[in-house]
């Protein structure tokens, strides 16, 4: 009898564990601060780091997470690192996230794009979602996701188009069900605190590459930048109007096609010229048909030409700004 009463108890305590856990998985930034402790000890500036919470919100969330028995606090020196309370606490959170291995068991990353692309073509939302999903679960980054699946499902859909193997219709339908997708993604990020500045980015007239500029702008987004993303075809005249208005740190134009490179030449050399007017912004360049036109992008005065959003990641954070001290709203509304 008291055997049978111990299994009992214990059978209880662990339903209540795994209640407290599942209960601070239902929280987006509790969820994102466990699932970097899956890879090990961290400290506080570690969680920063990788999560873009504020230090603050981070140590509130590890208190609530220690009150409740899911983490527990190590001092090693001065600094304080956090893992798992125990390994059964452990075990839940590992069998709440699917592994990265479990989605390549179900498909590769370098398959993806194909059956991306012909999703995408058929307008298939719901598949695109679910595959979406499943990668996002498995702890791929947003950078990853753009760069080693949606940028190769672009290509793959252009050059259909390109050899006619889909008409124009079929093209819409697929761009427009990316888009979709990297809404989706953008959604599911958080972004870091506002970092003082702004980016402003879009296509002049005759340039369509809204999605591959829409993967910059989200990835601006989730880096602390207050980007204004102002879609296709905007008039050249409007594009400045709109420099001059808000005056941008930075601005990016996209470039997909031949036929608009004077036109976007022109705008970038009218930016430079004139700081009083336009202020002295960051200007990129970013779209498939940068690399065969760097020399003359760069001699017009382009600070930045990348096709990758990849490359645009890497080579943007090494070649600009210190970063400002975080503004926030209360800041805003006493000045």
């Amino acid at each position: 009898m008291v055997v049978l009463a111990q299994l009992i108890w214990c059978c209880i305590i662990r339903l209540l564990t795994m209640l407290n856990v599942y209960e601070e998985l239902g929280e987006t930034s509790r969820r994102m601060i466990l699932a970097e402790l899956r890879e090990g000890a961290k400290s506080v500036n570690d969680l920063v780091a990788s999560t873009g919470l504020k230090q603050p919100n981070v140590s509130n969330h590890l208190a609530r997470l220690r009150t409740r028995g899911v983490v527990r606090a190590t001092k090693v020196g001065r600094q304080v690192f956090y893992s798992f309370f125990s390994p059964e606490i452990e075990s839940i959170i590992l069998s709440a996230f699917r592994t990265r291995q479990e989605v390549d068991d179900e498909f590769t990353l370098s398959e993806l794009p194909e059956k991306l692309g012909m999703l995408a073509i058929l307008g298939d939302q719901i598949g695109l979602n679910r595959i979406i999903d499943s990668v996002l679960r498995a702890g791929y980054k947003p950078l990853e996701i753009y760069q080693e699946i949606i940028s190769p499902t672009l290509n793959l859909v252009n050059l259909k188009a390109d050899s006619s193997d889909i008409d124009i219709a079929q093209y819409r339908i697929a761009f427009s069900a990316i888009d979709r997708v990297l809404a989706r993604i953008a959604h599911q990020q958080m972004s870091r605190a506002w970092n003082g500045r702004v980016a402003m980015l879009g296509c002049i007239t005759g340039e369509h590459c809204v999605v591959e500029l829409r993967m910059v702008s989200d990835y601006l987004c989730a880096t602390g930048w207050r980007s204004l993303f102002m879609g296709p075809d905007i008039p050249v005249e409007n594009f400045l109007s709109a420099i001059e208005r808000h005056r941008p740190s930075v601005v990016i134009l996209g470039h997909s096609g031949m036929s608009s490179l004077n036109k976007i030449i022109d705008l970038v050399r009218a930016i430079k010229r004139d700081s009083n007017k336009y202020g002295t912004p960051f200007v990129g360049v970013s779209g498939k048909a940068v690399t065969q036109n760097v020399a003359s992008l760069t001699d017009s005065g382009a600070d930045l030409c990348s096709e990758g959003i990849r490359e645009f990641a890497s080579r943007f954070s090494s070649a600009t700004f210190e970063p400002l001290e975080p503004v926030s709203v209360d800041d805003l509304l006493e000045a």
